[in-house]
């Protein structure tokens, strides 16, 4: 990667887009943060005052001009830009739709129509893509599709894909859930004795990231290294030995009793292989790039 270039982090006064600004400018690089959130912007400005290697762009990744905006003078553009809970997006499904889907086709549209100097793009992806069965899911997955298939007839940008897992400080994860309902005495709901799920650190990601950027081949999607934790378990981890009381409130829509990093059909057709410790799937499409 060369340091002279831009990053553009869409996105980038969430969870994990902070700590991808924090990484890039740590390494020197010139970062632009683009997010539709303003009371984010404003603090975030605030963190950042008198580095001039930030720059920040009110935009939606929704709206295309607002992303030919942000792209344009873009070498590196990281979309970490997401309608991520499960359930407001089985009620809500454009949302989830407009963002997770549209968002991933303004991008790859905004570099093709105006061959904008972009070298990679890198779509940030989920677990719940796989095998998916809700619309959050569904529409992660779609925006996979769209990422990789836009390296066909391509050889000016790369795009590829980082599948991960939750975040384990995530903004409305089950862990900061947990949190609040202990801190006010319970009760700590849990979906299902038996729920499974995998955690992840947001510097973990960043790491893989960096390795992606590095050494990734047009179309592949690298697959995060992480923990499988039962929910029940972590329920009482984080209760300890204070009475409070765990109550099951049901499988909620769109979810399933355990994600999968990799589908059973990836698995089968010979394309997952293992690279510098991060395991990387490579679509059918990567083989006539």
């Amino acid at each position: 990667m060369d340091k002279r270039n831009t990053v553009l982090v869409i996105g980038g006064t969430g969870t994990l887009g902070k700590e991808v600004v924090a990484r890039f400018l740590a390494m020197d690089y010139k970062v632009v943060v683009m997010s539709r959130d303003e009371e984010k912007h404003y603090w975030m400005q605030h963190e950042y005052s008198g580095n001039d290697n930030i720059d920040f762009k009110i935009g939606d990744i929704r709206n295309y001009s607002d992303v030919c905006l942000a792209v344009k003078d873009a070498h590196i553009v990281i979309n970490c830009a997401a309608i991520k809970q499960v359930p407001l997006s089985e009620h809500n499904p454009m949302q989830a739709v407009l963002t997770n889907i549209i968002g991933p086709m303004n991008i790859v549209r905004a570099i093709t129509e105006h061959s904008f100097p972009v070298k990679t793009v890198v779509g940030i992806s989920t677990d719940k893509a796989c095998d998916a069965i809700g619309v959050m899911g569904m529409s992660k997955a779609l925006g996979e599709r769209i990422m990789i298939a836009a390296n066909k007839g391509n050889s000016k940008t790369k795009y590829i894909v980082l599948r991960c897992a939750n975040f384990d400080s995530s903004n409305g994860s089950v862990i900061e859930l947990f949190r609040k309902q202990i801190e006010k005495g319970g009760p700590v709901t849990v979906t299902h004795k038996d729920m499974v799920r995998y955690f992840v650190k947001v510097e973990e990601i960043c790491d893989m990231l960096t390795e992606a950027l590095a050494n990734a081949r047009a179309g592949e999607i690298y697959v995060t290294n992480a923990r499988e934790v039962k929910i029940i378990d972590l329920a009482k981890l984080m209760i300890a030995d204070q009475d409070i009381k765990i109550n099951y409130i049901g499988i909620r829509p769109g979810e399933k009793m355990r994600e999968i990093l990799i589908s059973e059909n990836e698995q089968a057709s010979g394309r997952c292989i293992i690279r510098n410790g991060y395991k990387v799937i490579q679509p059918e499409i990567c083989l006539t790039i």
